[in-house]
């Protein structure tokens, strides 16, 4: 019975060994593997999902710069329309308002014979003080009172022009004073004189039409 038992026992401790030596052999190595599987498949799955992010990420911060991009277009096309407009109503405006009414206006003045008179005699004036007091013709519009206008610039000034008198040209209103031995041509006709005072109440005219504080 003792030889029977010890057996038994001998059975079991033999049994146990080759579970341990099983479990060391397969168990634990199957394990260890699959927990290294899982890790690197967690691995790659956080992986994925970082690199799907930055994609992600990629792709909405280009559209959204795009968006942008045609966004400033599409603002600075309307700008520039709009500016467009308002240069084109600006010229509108001056040439309704300004221009015309400013034209005939200069017209008119500049043939009025003491304002001619006032005119022969300045340039006069200013050609003695560069010391050319020789072949001087002056030249006015046809619509000039020439009669009346030599009576107002007397016989001191017409003896300073050739033929003592004043020549009729084309032009409307104001004076040319030419030199003909300099072969030059002091202009103060009315389109000299519209171009002159343009220069001054222009900038006055747009501020006046087109100012922010208006």
């Amino acid at each position: 019975m003792k030889n029977m038992n010890t057996l038994e026992e001998k059975s079991q401790d033999k049994l146990q060994q080759i579970c341990e030596v099983l479990r060391k052999q397969t168990l634990e190595p199957a394990n260890e593997e699959a927990d290294r599987v899982i890790k690197e498949a967690e691995e790659k799955a956080a992986k994925i999902i970082h690199q799907a992010e930055e994609k992600k990420k990629e792709i909405l911060d280009g559209a959204q710069k795009e968006l942008d991009k045609q966004k400033s277009i599409f603002e600075n096309s309307l700008k520039q329309a709009g500016v467009q407009s308002l240069e084109s109503l600006r010229q509108n405006i001056e040439q309704q308002f300004f221009n015309d009414d400013f034209s005939r206006l200069v017209e008119k003045q500049s043939s009025e014979e003491n304002l001619i008179a006032d005119i022969i005699r300045a340039l006069l004036d200013n050609v003695k003080k560069q010391g050319w007091t020789s072949d001087i013709s002056a030249g006015v519009g046809k619509e000039v009172n020439v009669e009346k206008l030599c009576q107002l610039l007397g016989s001191e000034v017409l003896t300073k022009l050739k033929g003592n008198t004043v020549n009729i040209t084309g032009i409307k209103g104001g004076a040319q004073l030419k030199l003909h031995e300099k072969r030059l041509t002091l202009d103060l006709s009315d389109s000299a004189l519209k171009e002159l005072l343009g220069k001054f109440l222009r900038k006055d005219f747009r501020r006046f039409l087109f100012s922010e504080n208006g």
